[in-house]
């Protein structure tokens, strides 16, 4: 194992782990003891002093229910399908849990049970309200003997004071509602949950009677008005019909309105004819022409051909001028056999002459009068079409006038017919409206009622107790670690090495028993710890010299011994950064083990600020000159005072206060003393002032071997240790060990010391 003097560099692992969490925990133990016993001892007095209530729960379920107030075929027809997609069944489950929770079921009930003059509802002094009262806006007092709904105060109390004591929940997967409400009577509480379930139900059912009443009042407000301009309408129809001239046949087996009018009759009369004549004088004029062109051939060739209402003057003349060209044919082939036969002397051939020149002139004067009659039926043909394409203009144009009154005629007609079925589709629902408000009933119905409970619910003491623990345990660990993060003293020698990056060189335990001021924050010890002083006793190695602190002390005094070679460890400076660190405890229980060695010690009070009793050590006789008077009159001799049972072991006092006490320590008097010492003392041990208070101990560690500085466990800022360390090594070449006093047995940082589980170190090479 390698010796204190050898341990020179300190390595920590400083990131969070939960072992470190779990050491914090454990050393902060009593605040989490004491909160989770303050939150048991607060829960005990609410069980012994609170109000017993029992709970009474109603079950209701919500059934779904018909969007159509109107639809009387709906609750005739068998329920089809799912009840309905769980969108839907939420929000109805949803809607009634906001309706049993409304302020207008909750002053009803408040009202048919009078809880207003229950315990529960009458107002009573409260210290938070009283307290937020005077913060708050009061309003206008309410009128006196007014009913609840007339008083805002009142009714605002008892609104909220009945939403604190009931529950509403849905049961989840279900259409059920579970209503529960807390009383101090029993009965009230099941009565309260009774009436608000009746009350649910009523609510459903004045809603839909309410609805059903004023959509049959408004149909029978819109039926009058829909009557008369059904009416009005109809009139109107009847009028255009008359005006327009068209009359109404009935439906066709298709259901479409067949409709008669004389206009359009005659429309269609003068249409046949003009298109007959236009063809009668087609066919005239082409006669016409092909007379005008004057070929026999082609003129006989329309004898038999259809030529309408040509006539049949014409028909015959075209048929004899047929027979004449056949007649003709004949004469000519006759006179031209007979000329080639006879010759031209042959007597009957000039009777063939002539008779052939009388036949092709009975031609010529038949197509003359072909021509003329031609002539007459086209211009007759031309003059009846025009005729008639002036009747079927003006037949057109009065048909035209009745489309445009027919469209109007049309429009009225469907506008009648909407009206007419709107007002027997109406008239036909508000004659079911009668029948199917007797027929609706309400979708919320009670499935279990409100009973009488045996037992209070609440207060429930095993489950407040159980919570208590809970809930103590959890808050105790964030205050312990609270509490442990806001605590900037020194709680574990790891702390102090880290802090100063150099190994303890002791850790001295406590010799007194652990005051419940530990319990309390830093700037809170602190003061009590001033008000309170700290006494110096006579030294434990002397009273207890088999005590763990006793042994502390002996192990501290091989850490110096041994760490320089003999005769380098004289001049023994112990300090502290802050007062009341036990810095004097340490320095006269560390010279008392010295002279245990068979040491000739020389302890030395250094205070010169102050008056010593030199109340640390029982000596034989009281000194006549103290350290003070040494060090300001040269003449002066210097008598120390020998201690009781401890032969080897002188004590100087500090003498009487010195104003100056730096500058007597900075003379050469002070060097010349120390030299004097050293060759009649072994060792000394100076007893020195706090380094961040005074300055006197920055001095003497000039003639120091070795420097303590003495930190107190719980006690001691480590910014103050850090600060007074700095000042050490700024002003001596001296050794500087540090040590930890007044560390709680308990602890664990004490347990790790000495198991050697919080730091890490290595020998110097």
């Amino acid at each position: 194992m390698p010796s204190p003097a050898a341990l020179t560099t300190v390595q920590y692992q400083s990131d969070l782990t939960v072992a470190g969490v779990l050491a914090t925990l454990r050393q902060r133990k009593l605040v989490i003891m004491w909160t989770t016993l303050a939150l048991i001892l607060i829960t005990a007095i609410y069980c012994i002093f609170a109000t017993p209530r029992y709970s009474a729960t109603g079950i209701v379920e919500v059934q779904k229910s018909s969007s159509d107030l109107l639809d009387l075929g709906t609750l005739m027809s068998a329920q089809q399908g799912e009840m309905g997609d769980a969108m839907n069944a939420s929000l109805d489950l949803q809607t009634q849990v906001e309706i049993l929770q409304s302020d207008t079921l909750a002053l009803q009930v408040i009202n048919d049970l009078n809880l207003e003059k229950t315990r529960d509802f009458t107002p009573h002094w409260s210290p938070v309200g009283a307290v937020l009262g005077l913060f708050s806006f009061k309003g206008q007092p309410d009128p006196s003997s007014s009913s609840l709904e007339d008083a805002p105060q009142r009714r605002t109390l008892a609104t909220k004071t009945f939403a604190s004591l009931l529950k509403v929940k849905p049961i989840v997967g279900t259409r059920l509602i579970e209503v529960t409400f807390k009383d101090s009577d029993p009965r009230l509480a099941a009565a309260v949950v009774n009436d608000l379930t009746r009350r649910l139900v009523n609510y459903g059912l004045n809603i839909r009677n309410q609805q059903t009443n004023e959509t049959s009042q408004f149909l029978n407000s819109q039926l009058a008005d829909l009557k008369k301009e059904a009416q009005t309408l109809q009139a109107k129809v009847v009028g255009l019909q008359r005006s327009t001239g068209i009359y109404s046949l009935g439906e066709d087996s298709q259901g479409r309105d067949q409709v008669y009018s004389s206009t359009l009759d005659q429309l269609q009369q003068a249409t046949t004819a003009l298109s007959a004549a236009t063809s009668s004088r087609i066919v005239k004029e082409a006669l016409y022409h092909t007379v005008q062109n004057g070929d026999p051939d082609a003129i006989s060739s329309l004898a038999g051909a259809n030529l309408g209402t040509s006539g049949s003057s014409v028909q015959d003349s075209l048929q004899l001028l047929q027979n004449l060209r056949s007649q003709e044919a004949t004469a000519a082939a006759q006179l031209a056999q007979d000329t080639s036969k006879f010759g031209a002397g042959y007597p009957r051939l000039a009777d063939e002459h002539s008779n052939l020149e009388s036949i092709q002139k009975a031609i010529i004067e038949e197509l003359a009068r072909i021509g003329k009659r031609a002539k007459n039926d086209f211009e007759a043909a031309r003059d009846t079409e025009r005729n008639l394409q002036r009747l079927y203009d003006d037949r057109k144009a009065q048909a035209e006038k009745l489309n445009d009154r027919a469209i109007e005629y049309g429009i009225a007609k469907q506008e009648a017919d909407n009206g007419r079925d709107l007002y027997e589709d109406l008239s036909k629902r508000l004659g079911e409206a009668g029948v199917i408000e007797g027929l609706r009933s309400s979708n919320i119905s009670v499935i279990s009622t409100g009973k009488v409970a045996a037992k209070p619910t609440s207060p429930n003491p095993p489950l407040y107790f159980l919570a208590a623990v809970v809930l103590g345990l959890f808050i105790g660990i964030c205050a312990a670690l609270y509490v442990d993060m806001m605590d900037p003293t020194i709680q574990s020698f790891a702390e102090l090495e880290e802090s100063l990056g150099v190994p303890l060189l002791a850790v001295l335990p406590s010799f007194a028993k652990r005051s419940w001021r530990s319990l309390l924050p830093f700037s809170s010890r602190r003061l009590l710890t001033k008000r309170a002083g700290m006494g110096i006793d006579s030294p434990v190695v002397l009273d207890k010299p088999g005590d763990a602190f006793a042994e502390a002390v002996r192990a501290m005094r091989l850490s110096i011994l041994s760490s320089h070679r003999a005769g380098t460890s004289r001049v023994i400076l112990v300090t502290s950064s802050l007062p009341r660190e036990g810095k004097t405890t340490v320095a006269a229980n560390l010279a008392v083990v010295l002279e245990q060695m068979g040491k000739k010690v020389l302890f030395v009070e250094a205070d010169l600020r102050h008056t010593s009793s030199a109340s640390s050590f029982d000596l034989s006789h009281n000194s006549v000159t103290g350290f003070s008077q040494l060090l300001s009159d040269p003449e002066s001799k210097m008598e120390v005072n020998p201690v009781a049972n401890v032969g080897g072991l002188r004590v100087l006092p500090s003498g009487p206060a010195a104003p100056y006490a730096a500058d007597l320590l900075s003379t050469g008097r002070m060097k010349e003393l120390m030299e004097r010492w050293k060759l009649e003392f072994d060792h000394i041990v100076i007893d020195g002032t706090p380094l961040l208070e005074i300055s006197d101990s920055s001095i003497l560690a000039q003639f120091a071997d070795i420097a303590i500085l003495v930190s107190r466990y719980g006690f001691t800022p480590k910014r103050s240790v850090e600060r007074a360390y700095r000042m050490l090594k700024s002003c001596t070449n001296a050794r500087i060990g540090v040590v930890l006093n007044a560390a709680d047995q308990k602890s664990v940082s004490y347990s790790d010391y000495f198991g050697y589980h919080a730091s890490i170190v290595r020998e110097d090479s």
